[in-house]
């Protein structure tokens, strides 16, 4: 019980213990001698980012920057010697890969060897250290580098501190004076003059600033500028006093005229500047009013280079301006600043020479010009967007002074008038008004004046002195004097509008009644009457864009002016005349000399006079679609005449267009209507069985017959056709469910009502889309057809057994026939023999007779058994190599080569599918007939070739160079017993037989002619 009790406050303590390393923020850490974590409180884990159970075991040096491990080290053992660390620094490395800086205190290890520590992050603290030293260092640096005297005092007014330039300034070092006052190195009066103003500013405890005359140890005298402010420390405690002093006995000489010219420029609104050319035209001075403008405080622009603030002005360009100064006119240019915002200003600048003080100074102005500019670029778009205003109107337009007299015109104006811009401009109106004077026109001038505006009709006179009716519209101003606008509308282009729409409408109206010459004619009596023309014509362009079709003439030129015929006829562009120009060039062509033209090709017999000429070529889809012409105007033609030409020709051209589609829709309409009567007819009176049904298989048409057939009613029309070639009523046929189809349906089959054998044929009907929109249904009586199905089986028999017997009988003639002839040549013979010499001639010449005529005969049966038995396959067919067979060929008929001396090429012949025997029979009479019939005049030659066809077939040609054989009887020379030339010698038997064994293979045998005179024999053969 004792135990317990006394483990109780252990425990109690352990648990305290252990909430003390969960709850502290500070890193805390148990380590054993070997420098191993034993424990480590929470913290840990946050500060290196490593888990609590890969750290325990780890040694803490794993963690120490390299160059801190060996002072990290030594303060171990001195720690396991029994000191304590206090605010020991090193650097720890975090999974982040970063140095963290911690400051250590750690007991010496207890009984057991285990030392406790505690860390604490310091990086941010360190940091701050070491910015605070380099801090003071860079201060140090700058307070020696500057010319001005700093010093430092404390509150005893001490020495704390001095930069260099006061250590030289008091002949003393720095260390010197720390702890000694200004008694110890000035005089007691001098040294007096400080304490009173150090005291002052520390009894006020603000900023003092006084002038004071120093005197060197060299005895120099100088005048600064002394600033004194408190010196207080971080916790608002007074520390003593800082003093700077300045050199200002230059600029004290120069002040109050300085102070003065300054007060009197800063008051300027002008932005003003003055450069010194000795010091890299570095600014001396600016006003109020430059700072301002450039948005820069005066001792920024006084730090810095022109060119910062105007970058076209670099060091080149401020020495050539040097150059161009003088004393007497400023110089005067244009450039570019850059504000305070980085924008680049438009401005002015004056530069001016200036003397003073035997130094030159560079001075002037700036003015900025963004405003005027800005005035000037809006004066130009008002400009830009009046005269294009004035220019892209089709009307006239003036601007006119108080005085009448014309300031600015526009080019539609001047295109009317046929003055030029510069002629009008300074003109009177009076010079152009046909009815007004000036004393008129200030009359009206005047009443403008009241009114403000007017409109009125009247007539200008052009330069050529003609007449033109204007509408004018005037508007007055007073905005700039007095200023008059005046439009001007040239009357006769709206009322020819007029007129161009009255015709149309006009033209409508006969559209409608389809009449094309009626509405040519409206036309162009229409086009003559706004031209003041006395000729007029249309004429339609061929689609092939060389022949003219002479359509339409105006009813005075049919009337009064022109008695050529040719409506309808057709005339070739290339040999028209000037009228045609137009077409050729592809544009307009005016012609108002038609006698000085050099293209016209003369006028037809009865054609009027021709003196100015007018044509337009009218634009169709696949070229000029017509021209339209008019001529013999009073006057000159113009660009005026060819748009009322080219108006009217298009507006035709459409309406003609229109009336062609209603014409074309109405033939169609009735060649549809005719198309259909004939094809009811032609269902009718087809022999055959046809319907039309839809995509439900309901019944839209059929003829008699289709009813007939099939036992249906014509009354079941509109229905759909259920049972109709099958037994079963309930549902569709299947011939009829499936797409295209063709079967035949037997009297015997029970869907077969009409009890005639049939042949049915449904044909499937796609929409546009292709989608099956319907079926066509055919039916064939084939009653007629099966009656001669049942002859022809008939015949064939009959056929058959005739064959069967021709062949026992060639066979018979072929073979028996052999041993007769063969007798009655040895008998023949042997009777010549016999007799000897005792036969006269005539009996000699006749027995001669009887023997050749026997041995022919008997080559003759023989052949015809060679032919008989080339019609019968020996054995299957196999692949055979030609090659082969062609080489025992030739040596076959080695002799007979050899004895013609012939020549024999070949080619390669490769394999086909036969009989090698037949082949072999077939190449032996192809090449015996090359070297029997050979030309007497030149030496045989024979060619062997092969060349692939289609289907898989060879094609073999042999050619020679022979007699050759008239193409008149090529065809017939493979007839049985046929021979071009009895006296030749052969059977007559050869082609006969290779035709026969060619077909026989699949194949099929020609003869040609070749180059050199004789003949090629031509075959096919099926490859294997």
């Amino acid at each position: 019980m004792s135990t317990c009790s006394n483990l109780s406050p252990m425990t109690s303590w352990s648990e305290a213990a252990e909430r003390f390393f969960e709850l502290s923020i500070d890193l805390l850490c148990v380590v054993d001698k070997t420098g191993r974590f034993v424990h480590l409180s929470r913290s840990w884990q946050a500060f290196l980012g490593i888990p609590l159970s890969e750290l325990g075991g780890r040694n803490f040096m794993d963690f120490v920057h390299p160059d801190d491990v060996e002072l990290t080290t030594r303060l171990f053992q001195e720690i396991g010697r029994g000191l304590e660390a206090v605010d020991f620094r090193n650097r720890y490395l975090s999974r982040n890969g970063h140095y963290r800086t911690l400051s250590w205190r750690s007991s010496p290890p207890d009984a057991d060897g285990m030392v406790h520590a505690v860390a604490r992050d310091v990086t941010d603290e360190q940091a701050a250290h070491d910015a605070l030293a380099a801090e003071q260092a860079r201060l140090r640096a700058v307070m020696d580098s500057i010319a001005d005297l700093v010093f430092i005092k404390d509150k005893d007014f001490r020495y704390l501190g001095c930069n260099r330039p006061f250590a030289e300034f008091v002949g003393h070092s720095e260390a010197e004076l720390r702890g000694r006052t200004d008694f110890d190195f000035f005089p007691a009066d001098q040294a007096q003059f400080f304490r009173d103003h150090d005291t002052a500013m520390l009894r006020d405890m603000a900023p003092r600033r006084n002038d004071e005359w120093l005197v060197f140890p060299d005895g120099r005298k100088r005048l600064y500028d002394t600033q004194k402010v408190p010196l207080i420390t971080a916790d608002g405690q007074l520390a003593g006093l800082v003093g700077v002093s300045r050199d200002i006995t230059d600029q004290t000489e120069l002040r109050d005229q300085v102070d003065f010219l300054g007060t009197m420029i800063n008051h300027s609104h002008d932005p003003l500047y003055c450069l010194d050319p000795q010091r890299d035209f570095t600014f001396v001075y600016v006003n109020d009013a430059l700072c301002g403008y450039l948005g820069v405080s005066r001792q920024e622009i006084l730090r810095s280079d022109p060119s910062r603030y105007c970058p076209e002005m670099d060091r080149a360009a401020l020495d050539e301006l040097w150059r161009l100064c003088g004393a007497d006119a400023p110089v005067l240019f244009e450039t570019r600043i850059r504000l305070s915002d980085g924008q680049l200003a438009p401005v002015e600048v004056s530069a001016s020479r200036v003397h003073h003080q035997g130094r030159d100074y560079a001075v002037g102005w700036l003015r900025d010009l963004s405003a005027r500019h800005a005035a000037e670029r809006q004066l130009r778009e008002r400009e830009a967007l009046y005269r294009a205003s004035i220019e892209a109107t089709t009307d006239g337009f003036w601007q006119v002074d108080g005085a009448g007299v014309i300031l600015d015109v526009n080019t539609a104006y001047a295109g009317m008038s046929g003055y030029t811009l510069d002629e009008l401009r300074g003109m009177h109106v009076s010079q152009l008004e046909h009815y007004d004077d000036s004393q008129d026109v200030a009359a009206r001038i005047e009443r403008l004046m009241r009114t403000g505006l007017e409109t009125f009709e009247t007539k200008h006179r052009r330069k050529d002195g003609s007449l033109w009716d204007v509408e004018v519209n005037i508007i007055y101003s007073h905005v700039e004097d007095v200023r008059f606008f005046v439009y001007l509308r040239d009357l006769r282009k709206r009322r020819r509008a007029e007129l161009i729409l009255r015709a149309r409408l006009r033209l409508a109206e006969i559209a409608r009644d389809n009449d094309i010459d009626t509405l040519m004619t409206e036309v162009l009596d229409t086009a003559e009457r706004l031209t003041a023309s006395t000729i007029g014509f249309f004429h339609f362009v061929d689609p092939d864009q060389r022949t003219l079709r002479l359509q339409a003439w105006s009813s005075n030129t049919l009337k009064n002016m022109c008695k050529a015929e040719g409506k309808g006829q057709h005339y070739p562009v290339d040999q028209a005349g000037i009228w045609a120009e137009c077409l050729r060039q592809g544009r307009a062509v005016i012609c108002n000399d038609y006698d000085a033209a050099e293209d016209k090709k003369g006028l037809p017999q009865g054609h009027a006079p021709v003196s100015r000429l007018v044509t337009v070529p009218v634009t169709g889809e696949g070229g000029f679609s017509a021209l339209i012409g008019v001529g013999n105007k009073a006057k000159d033609y113009d660009g005026d005449d060819v748009d009322v030409l080219t108006e009217l020709a298009t507006m035709a051209i459409d309406i003609v267009s229109r009336v062609r589609a209603e014409v074309s829709r109405r033939a169609l309409a009735e060649e549809l209507a005719h198309a259909a009567h004939q094809w009811s007819a032609a269902m009718e009176t087809f022999q055959g069985g046809i319907a039309l049904l839809d995509g439900q298989h309901r019944l839209v048409r059929a003829n008699a017959a289709f009813f007939a057939l099939t036992g249906t009613d014509p009354g079941q029309v509109g229905e759909v056709m259920t049972g109709l070639f099958t037994s079963s009523a309930d549902g569709l046929d299947p011939v009829l469910a499936c797409a295209d189809a063709e079967t035949v349906i037997e009297v015997g089959d029970p869907g077969n009502p009409g009890g005639k054998p049939l042949e049915v044929r449904v044909a499937t009907v796609c929409d546009g889309q292709g989608q099956v929109d319907g079926k066509v249904v055919s039916l064939y009586d084939l009653t007629h057809v099966r009656q001669q199905e049942s002859r022809l089986e008939a015949m064939i028999a009959e056929l058959t057994r005739s064959n069967a017997e021709l062949e026992r009988f060639g066979q018979v003639a072929a073979h028996d026939l052999q041993e007769p002839t063969r007798r009655q040549v040895l008998f023949a013979q042997m009777l010549q023999r016999k007799l000897g010499d005792g036969l006269d001639d005539d009996s000699r010449q006749y027995l001669d007779f009887m023997i050749a005529d026997a041995l022919k005969m008997r080559d003759m049966v023989r052949a015809l058994n060679v032919y008989h038995r080339a019609g019968h396959t020996l054995n299957p067919v196999e692949p055979v190599e030609m090659d082969r067979v062609a080489a025992d060929v030739i040596g076959t008929l080695s002799s007979e080569i050899d004895h013609s001396k012939a020549r024999l090429c070949m080619a390669p012949l490769g394999e086909v599918a036969g009989e090698r025997a037949r082949l072999h029979l077939l190449l032996v009479n192809l090449l015996s007939n090359a070297l029997r019939f050979r030309h007497p005049g030149r030496q045989p030659r024979i060619q062997l070739a092969a060349a692939e066809a289609e289907a898989g077939m060879a094609e073999f040609s042999v050619a020679d160079n022979g007699i050759g054989i008239p193409e008149q009887y090529r065809d017939g020379m493979f007839t049985l017993f046929r021979r071009m030339n009895a006296k030749q010698g052969g059977s007559g038997m050869g082609l006969a037989q290779c035709r026969r064994i060619v077909e026989d293979l699949g194949g099929r045998i020609w003869l040609e002619g070749n180059e050199s005179g004789g003949t090629t024999v031509k075959f096919t053969l099926p490859r294997p």
